[in-house]
Parts: structure tokens; C-alpha cells; sequence
């Protein structure tokens, strides 16, 4: 026993006791002995003979008995039926078992009859007896007989169901001590009292009445025969040999008897006497095994129980032991622990009311379900939960097994508990990554393949049929060689060759397997490589994803992108022929009306002068126009190589270039630190001074401020800032005002040809970046654009008001 660990006393006479304990260890020390089957079966044999040799042929001497020996053979047979019943009773508080019980309290009836017969046909008692002798006698000696019998009979009854039934409470002692008592003074007082017709008949036989009581011995020796109870144990052995006895003493010597006390008469109530000594022969000796090996078993168990709870309680499982109705009778100090309580706490309590199962009525109702199943004889499992002391839950594999005897029968219930708290997590875990995976796998439509490079056998999974079209798989690498298009075979082979022998680092190739329907598909492949201890190749994992509609969709995109190229290359040639070609017509126009105005003034009047005036002006706005839809054209035609511009020197000259313009307005400009940035320099100062002079002629009736400000970005560019506070724009018009021709306000208002945002966003495009504005009417205007930081730099910046 564990420290501080105190285990449930068995009752003996409970259930959850083995039945047949005594009964085994009588039968081992009785075949060790020296009896053997065919032994005992001879000597019931000879039993019988004797008996039979013994009967018939003493009934040949002349005796004559009397009233006095008559009644000291009967107390004799008292006294031997009241020891051996009482023996016989103890047995039973020893072993429980019920053959014992009622062999017991036949023979303590028996004998209270055979005292009663003894005292009623005693001189003493003859002057007030209501029967003659002759009458008297042979009843109430028949009376003990039938009784003895008929216990005899219910006895092997009783233990037969008891056998077949173990968990039923077969016959309850005190009821079986009330029947004998009550039988016992209703035969004294109906032979003490009510007159009886003779017993004796004129013939062969002359007491046929002892035949009922034959009859009752005979069906007690064969229940006896057939239970086979007398094989393996000493009481049963002599007990059938007594009843054998009995046989004879009532067919063949009490009822040859023709008168009170002649050789027949004294006969049987000698051999009655001898029956009582075979059992109780039986019981002593039956008793003698049971406590010459009861101190040795005692040790031995002591001994064996000292190991066991030493390793049952250090054992990782939780271990217990329950009688068969669920009361817990033991348990390890593992599960004790696990639950926080203590042995006292739990034994004796039926199983279900213990902390391990109250905290859930479900788990309740599962383990008085798994008590059933155990005492049917199964070996039920399932998957409960205990708390822990902590309030916390732990999930426990949970066993329950019956414990059987040598014969065969259930005495007790096993529980066992393995904690799988763990377990159960990871298995979760495993489950619900798993589960994760697969729906990955099915929402991207990606395959998994897995080849045994030294079987050649391949898994390929429904996902990746299932780009196939096909509920086909491969069976081996030469299924997928097969199935590739022939373009690609050599590629594809020769790509696994290289990352088995190590020559390439990593598994990823492109090629097209064949579809169901006769056509192929585009796969990205991707795999990792597991070897031996060695670094030989053992098998490859991984995945096929079908790459078909990007693929078609690059290929359509560089068709576009080719025709887009061919047309902007076309539109660009086209807007600078056009610009260039047109500027000479428009020159000889502009000329031409000059020169009729300044040749033909006096022939013009003031309306054809006015015509001549407004030709010579749609002329040079004409000229405009077409010289910025050259630079327009030029921003990605005529555009220098990119380098380092520091943009502080780009706002520098754009300045320079406004600088009239400035000084007109007296506008403030601030520049913040700006950075260096891999650009077009030209373009950089043509950027920003659009820009300025943007805010400079959109300006309102104030003086007006620019601040021009940088911040670096996470993706390698900066983003500008040029701010005014200039009339603004409605936020519905922010695309707008960057489409070529495309202008808020009238010419007389603002002069313009509405393209000088347009370059700016050719301008920032043609650097990868993007610009915008942000504005409201009457609230100024900031254009956001964005520019490569120069690679290897660090901002540089210059402070310019």
C-alpha cells in the first residue's frame, strides 16, 4: 500500500466474493491427496455396495431393540445432525455458498426432528402420547427422513441457479433458519398431539411410506451427480455418498421392517447414524483444507499484494477494482491523485458517485451502461473526461473489464484510465490542420503527388486527377513520362535526373500533361526530396498546380502589350509628323495675313482688319497648341536616360524658368529637404515647373504660397508634395484636369491649351510612379506624385525660400 492509502475491507459474504474460492483450493489440496476421478467413483461404488451387502444381509440375524436403545440411537443421530448442520453453516459464512446453507439447515431440522422422534417415543413420554408406538414411531421417523431429503433436493436447486445467476440474491439466510424452526415445532406438535393410523402393512414391504423418502435421496444424488461438485470437493464427495446411503437404509432395510424394533429398525437407525458421520466426515475435512491453506494463501497473497500495489500504484494508468453492482473497492494512487481525493473518500461508494464521473450526468449514464456491459461478460471502451483538482477537465481513455474465477464466473470489474489529454490535443490539432490543408488544397485546386523513388510507386491525390479530368492514377514515374507532352519529355526527365543527383538545389518545372479530353495543361511543379542516412534518394512529395489560364493569360497579355507598343509607337510617330509637318502651313497662314494687313490696311476696314487680327491670333494659339503636343509626344520619344537629379537643383531651374512669373506675383515658395532620385533630369525640371506654374497662374486674389515637401516610402519611392493656395478644384474634376485638351475654365479667363497636366502625368508614368491632387474649390490644390529613390543613396536635400 501506498502512504496514507487504506483499501476497502471485502465483506465474504457479499456478491463481489468468489463463489467458488474454497471450493477450489479444497479441490486442488483434494486431487493432490491422491484422488483421482476414476478413485472417487470407486469408492462410491463401494459406498453403494456396502450399503446394499451391509442392509440385506444383516437383516438375516435376529435382533431384538427396545424403547431404551431406540431412543439412545436417536439422540445419537441428533447429536451428529446438529454438528454437522452447524459445520455446514459455517462453511457457507466462509465461502457463500448456498449448497451450504441449506445442507446446513436440513440437518439442524433434521436433527430437531430426530431429537423430537427421540423424545416423543421415549418411555418417559409413551403414558401421554395421542398414538400408539406402532403408529408414532415409524411417522415421525419418516418425517426427518422426507425433511432431510427434500432439503437435500432444494440445496442442489439452489446452487444450480446460484451458478447460472451469480448476481441475483438466490435465498436469504434468515428466511431459510425461520422455514426449519417453523417446520420443526409444527411436526413436534402434530406428532405430540394428533393421532396417527399404523405404520406397518401386512406384506414384502412393511413400511411402504420409507419409498417417499427413497425417492426424495434418489432425485438428491442425481442432482448431486450431475452438478459434479463431488469431483473437485471433499463435503460434496462424502455428501453423495451419505445420500447413496440413505438410499438404501429407506428402499431396502427401513421398509422391510415388520415390527417395532426388530433387526430391520435397529439397522437403519445405525446406518442413518453412519450417513450423519460420512458428512460429517466431509465438512471437517472440506474445513481442515480450507484453514491448513489458509495461512499459507494468506502470506502468499500478503506478499504477492504488497508487490502488486507497489507497481499498481506507480503505474501511469489509472487502476481500480469494483465489485459487480459498480461499489469501488480499491484503486491506485495514480487515480487517486488525479481526482485530488483520498481512498477513504471513494471506497465503498458506487462507482458513479465519485468525483471522477459527477461532474457530467452523460458520463454518469456511460459508465453504468459500460457496468452492465462488464458484467455481460464484455470489455467495454470509450473516451471520458475526469476533473482535476484544479476544476480543470482531462479526456481519459477509459476501459472497463470483468475479472473472472477459475471457473469461469464474473466476481469482480476492472476500471482502467490512460490520460490522453495531450493526445487529443495534437490529434485535434492534427485533424483540424489536416482538414485546413485538404480545404486549401480543394479552393486552389492544387494536386499532391508523392513518389516512392526506390518502388517506383506513385500517390497522387483527387485533386490532382482532377486537373486531368481523369479518376485515373499513375502507378508508376513512366505513367507520368506518358502522360507529358512529347515537347517536354526530355526537359522533364532530365530536370528530376539533375535533382536526384544533386546537381540543381531545388525541384520547381514547368511542362503540360495531357487532359482526358485530348488537350494539355500548363503545371507548375514543386517538390522536396527525402533521403536515407546515406543520401540516397528515398522518396519526393509535392505538389502540381494547374498554371493553364495564366499561362493563356500571359500570353494574351504580351499580345497586347506588343499591339499596344506598335500602337503607341504609331500614335507618338503620328502626333510628331502631325506637330512638325503642320507648323510650316500654319507659318505661311500667319505670314500671309500679316502681310495683307500691313500691304492692304488702307483698302481693309476696321472689320477686315479685325478678321486679319483674330486669323493671326487662332494662328499662334494654333502654334501652341501643336509645339505641346510635340513635347506631349516627346516625354517617352525623345526622353534622356535615367540618372541621379538631386530635386532641389530641378526646383532650382524651374524657378530660373519662371522667375518673371514669380516676381510679377511676388509668390513665396518653401522647399523642404528633397532627395536625390533616379530620374530624366530634363524632365524633372519640365515636372516642376508645370507645377509652379500651375499654382502661379490658377492663383486667387492673394499672394501666393507653394510648399514643395518629400517623404521616403516602404516601397523604394518618394512621394512629393506640391502644395498652393491657389482657387482650387471640385474634387468630381480631380481625374479631369490630367487628360490631354481637357480644361475647367474659358481661354479669356486662362490661357492655356489644357495639356500641361497631362505631360506631368506622361512624365511621372514614364518613372514608374503615379500622381493626383488633392483639393476643394477655394482651398488650394496639393499634387501627390510619386518617384524612384536613386539606388545606393542617401536623401539629400537643400533648403531653398
Amino acid at each position: 500500500m501506498g502512504s496514507g492509502h487504506h483499501r476497502m475491507p471485502i465483506d465474504k459474504s457479499s456478491k463481489a466474493v468468489l463463489p467458488q474460492q474454497s471450493a477450489t483450493t479444497p479441490f486442488l489440496m483434494w486431487r493432490d491427496g491422491g484422488a483421482d476421478f476414476c478413485g472417487r467413483w470407486r469408492g462410491l461404488i463401494v459406498v453403494t455396495i456396502l450399503s446394499v451387502v451391509t442392509g440385506v444381509g444383516l437383516q438375516q440375524i435376529e435382533f431384538n431393540g427396545s424403547c431404551e436403545l431406540h431412543s439412545v440411537a436417536e439422540s445419537v443421530a441428533t447429536v451428529f445432525a446438529l454438528v454437522v448442520g452447524t459445520l455446514s453453516l459455517v462453511h457457507f459464512y466462509a465461502n457463500g455458498s448456498v449448497i451450504h446453507l441449506c445442507v446446513g439447515a436440513g440437518f439442524v431440522g433434521t436433527g430437531l426432528l430426530d431429537g423430537s422422534h427421540a423424545f416423543l417415543t421415549s418411555t418417559w413420554y409413551a403414558k401421554f402420547a395421542s398414538s400408539a408406538p406402532d403408529s408414532l414411531i415409524p411417522w415421525s421417523w419418516n418425517a426427518s427422513r422426507i425433511f432431510l431429503g427434500a432439503f437435500l433436493v432444494l440445496s442442489c436447486r439452489a446452487q444450480d441457479r446460484q451458478d447460472q445467476r451469480p448476481d441475483d440474491s438466490i435465498i436469504e439466510a434468515k428466511f431459510v433458519y425461520v422455514g426449519v424452526l417453523t417446520l420443526a415445532v409444527l411436526c413436534f406438535l402434530f406428532f405430540a398431539f394428533v393421532p396417527l393410523p399404523t405404520g406397518y402393512t401386512v406384506g414384502f414391504i412393511g413400511r411402504p411410506e420409507e419409498l417417499i423418502s427413497a425417492g426424495l435421496f434418489a432425485i438428491a444424488a442425481v442432482l448431486l451427480v450431475r452438478r459434479g461438485a463431488w469431483r473437485r470437493s471433499p463435503f460434496s464427495y462424502w455428501l453423495l455418498a451419505s445420500v447413496l446411503l440413505s438410499i438404501v437404509v429407506q428402499s431396502m432395510v427401513m421398509s422391510r421392517s415388520a415390527k417395532l424394533f426388530d433387526t430391520p429398525f435397529g439397522l437403519a437407525h445405525l446406518m442413518k447414524v453412519v450417513s450423519y458421520v460420512m458428512v460429517l466426515f466431509g465438512v471437517i475435512y472440506n474445513i481442515h483444507i480450507l484453514y491448513r491453506t489458509s495461512a499459507q494463501m494468506t502470506l502468499q497473497i500478503s506478499q504477492g499484494e504488497a508487490k502488486l500495489r507497489g507497481i499498481i500504484d506507480h503505474a501511469f494508468n489509472f487502476i481500480g477494482l469494483l465489485s459487480t453492482d459498480g461499489v469501488v473497492l480499491d484503486g491506485n494512487r495514480t487515480g487517486l491523485d488525479a481526482a485530488g481525493v483520498s481512498g477513504d473518500e471513494v471506497f465503498g461508494k458506487p462507482f458513479w458517485e465519485t468525483p471522477w464521473w459527477t461532474h457530467s450526468s452523460e458520463m454518469q449514464e456511460r459508465l453504468k451502461e459500460s457496468i452492465r456491459r462488464a458484467n455481460a461478460g464484455e470489455t467495454d471502451r470509450f473516451e471520458a473526461t475526469h476533473p482535476t483538482p484544479d476544476g480543470s477537465l482531462i479526456y481519459v481513455d477509459f476501459t472497463l473489464k470483468p475479472l473472472r474465477d477459475d471457473s469461469g464466473e464474473i466476481i469482480y470489474l476492472m476500471p482502467e484510465g490512460r490520460n490522453i489529454t495531450e493526445q487529443k490535443a495534437s490529434r485535434d490539432a492534427l485533424i483540424t490542420a489536416e482538414l485546413r490543408l485538404e480545404n486549401a488544397l480543394d479552393g486552389a485546386e492544387i494536386g499532391v503527388w508523392d513518389w516512392n523513388v526506390v518502388t517506383d510507386d506513385v500517390f497522387v491525390s483527387p485533386q490532382l486527377t482532377a486537373q486531368l479530368g481523369s479518376a485515373e492514377t499513375w502507378n508508376s514515374l513512366t505513367d507520368w513520362v506518358d502522360s507529358l507532352h512529347p515537347d517536354d519529355q526530355d526537359v522533364a526527365e532530365k530536370v528530376i535526373a539533375d535533382y536526384l543527383s544533386g546537381d540543381i538545389p531545388e525541384y520547381i518545372n514547368t511542362f503540360r500533361l495531357r487532359h482526358v479530353d485530348g488537350s494539355y495543361r500548363s503545371i507548375l511543379s514543386k517538390g522536396q526530396l527525402l533521403r536515407d542516412d546515406e543520401g540516397e534518394p528515398l522518396r519526393m512529395v509535392g505538389v502540381h498546380i494547374d498554371i493553364t489560364e495564366r499561362v493563356e493569360q500571359q500570353r494574351l497579355l504580351a499580345e497586347q502589350a506588343e499591339e499596344l507598343k506598335a500602337s503607341n509607337t504609331e500614335l507618338e510617330q503620328f502626333a510628331y509628323v502631325a506637330s512638325h509637318d503642320l507648323q510650316e502651313p500654319l507659318r505661311a497662314i500667319s505670314g500671309y495675313t500679316q502681310l495683307l494687313a500691313e500691304n492692304y490696311a488702307d483698302s481693309l476696314d476696321e472689320k477686315g482688319k479685325g478678321y486679319a487680327h483674330r486669323t493671326v491670333e487662332g494662328v499662334k494659339r494654333m502654334q501652341k497648341l501643336i509645339a505641346d503636343l510635340l513635347e506631349y509626344s516627346r516625354v517617352s520619344r525623345n526622353g534622356n536616360s535615367f540618372a541621379t537629379v538631386n530635386l532641389s537643383d530641378s526646383v532650382r531651374d524651374a524657378r530660373i524658368l519662371l522667375d518673371a512669373a514669380i516676381q510679377e506675383t511676388g509668390a513665396v515658395i518653401e522647399v523642404d529637404d528633397l532627395p536625390v532620385v533616379l530620374a530624366d533630369a530634363g524632365q524633372m525640371v519640365r515636372l516642376l515647373q508645370n507645377l509652379i506654374g500651375n499654382a502661379l497662374k490658377y492663383r486667387r486674389e492673394v499672394t501666393p504660397e507653394i510648399e514643395i515637401s518629400a517623404k521616403r516610402n516602404h516601397d523604394g519611392f518618394w512621394t512629393i508634395r506640391v502644395k498652393d493656395n491657389g482657387i482650387g478644384i471640385a474634387p468630381e474634376h480631380a481625374e479631369r484636369v490630367f487628360v490631354i485638351f481637357q480644361r475647367l475654365h474659358g481661354n479669356s479667363k486662362f490661357t492655356g491649351t489644357g495639356i500641361g497636366l497631362a505631360v506631368c502625368r506622361r512624365i511621372v508614368e514614364r518613372h514608374g510612379g503615379k500622381i493626383h491632387v488633392e483639393s476643394n474649390p477655394n482651398a488650394g490644390c496639393t499634387f501627390v506624385f510619386t518617384l524612384p529613390d536613386a539606388p545606393g543613396r542617401d536623401e539629400s536635400s537643400s533648403k531653398l525660400s
